[in-house]
């Protein structure tokens, strides 16, 4: 929250020696902090050094004018949020039209008026401070929502006997991506990674329901299929008409050797022999939360110690500057797998995620890189 009983500082520009005395008079009495430059670069020297909180600017300088000064204010991100008040002897139309384009809030007439230029000062700093004070409400509001998302994310430490580590990034600070891990019991584990249709908030909000129907219909007495079906047709009944999500579920049974998966249309598990060639785990399931009547098929195959299975998102796949579509770009992992596969299960997913994103932070998607040890 804003501390509205905080000092404020005031950064005046203005070539004329006799209007910044004058300004910095009326204001110094009001309690401000002033300062003060004589041309364009001055003031760009002085934000260097204190980052005011609301500016005044004269429009006609030499070198860089008042226009100037504002489109480099707004193009940085650091000063793009302080209010702008133009000093003008002019009260033309165009000038005040290409002032309030550029981004100014307001404007003052000169000769000054003190009652006016306290008047103007005081309602910008009022309104900026406003809003500074909605920001943070948001972004605590916000924050706590990814708080929530993060404490039902079950973490490995959690669940030792899992051998699962994980890679989790969202763009935003509540996220599309979800998954969870469940012990079914003593070397049965079911692991489910999911894609929330859209990166709203709203879509954050999904995961505690998602999350529960998984806990509540994944059990030894039910296959994967129909885990997997009551899920689709609950989600079908409860979520709004644009959302769906993808999703691979993956039951690993370590006391048989086995291992099972339902790939809901959502990019195939990788999976990587301890001797072998690495291989995806294909399915053919239909989205989650489109049809109720839609049918889900599992897979199963052998497995032996010391062989791994990656889960992913399709972000990992997918992103701004690559317009393919995950279906032909997933075999792309491959030479990844070759050069990763014999990592510590700690290290893996980061540097899976590393090695085929170098510029993830671009990345405008959620991803979910999680590993296992069979």
């Amino acid at each position: 929250m804003i501390d509205t009983g905080r000092h404020f500082t005031i950064l005046i520009v203005d070539d004329s020696v006799v209007s910044l005395t004058h300004l910095q008079k009326i204001l110094n009495k009001t309690g401000y902090t002033v300062l003060s430059a004589g041309s364009g670069n001055e003031a760009i020297a002085a934000i260097d050094t204190v980052l005011p909180d609301l500016i005044l600017l004269d429009i006609m300088m030499p070198g860089m004018d008042g226009f100037e000064v504002i489109r480099w204010l707004k193009s940085k991100p650091r000063t793009g949020h302080i209010p702008v008040i133009f000093l003008t002897g002019n009260d033309d139309e165009a000038s005040k039209m290409t002032a309030f384009d550029l981004g100014a809030v307001d404007y003052i007439v000169k000769p000054f008026n003190p009652q006016e230029v306290k008047a103007r000062v005081s309602v910008h700093l009022k309104i900026a401070v406003a809003l500074q004070d909605a920001i943070e409400t948001q972004a605590d509001k916000i924050r706590q929502i990814h708080d929530a998302q993060q404490a039902i994310l079950i973490k490995p430490q959690e669940l030792p006997d899992a051998r699962f580590s994980v890679y989790f990034r969202s763009v935003l600070e509540a996220g599309g991506d979800f998954y969870d891990v469940l012990e079914q019991a003593g070397g049965l584990y079911t692991f489910l990674v999911a894609d929330v249709a859209g990166h709203d908030i709203s879509t954050s909000y999904i995961h505690p329901a998602l999350k529960a129907l998984f806990r509540q219909n994944c059990a030894p007495i039910y296959t994967l299929d129909e885990t997997v079906v009551m899920m689709n047709r609950v989600l079908t009944r409860i979520l709004p008409a644009e959302k769906y999500l993808s999703a691979c579920f993956l039951t690993v049974n370590r006391n048989a050797g086995k291992v099972s998966w339902v790939n809901a249309g959502h990019p195939p598990a990788l999976f990587l022999p301890k001797n072998g060639e690495p291989e995806f785990l294909e399915g053919d399931g239909e989205l989650i939360g489109i049809s109720e009547g839609s049918l889900y098929r599992s897979q199963e195959r052998s497995f032996c110690p010391g062989d791994r299975i990656v889960l992913y998102t399709d972000g990992l796949v997918e992103w701004a500057e690559n317009t393919s579509v995950w279906a032909s770009e997933y075999r792309k992992l491959l030479p990844c797998a070759l050069q990763l596969a014999d990592l510590p299960l700690v290290e893996l997913p980061q540097r899976f995620v590393e090695k085929y994103l170098p510029d993830r932070e671009k990345i405008d998607d959620d991803i979910i890189v999680l590993c296992m040890d069979l």
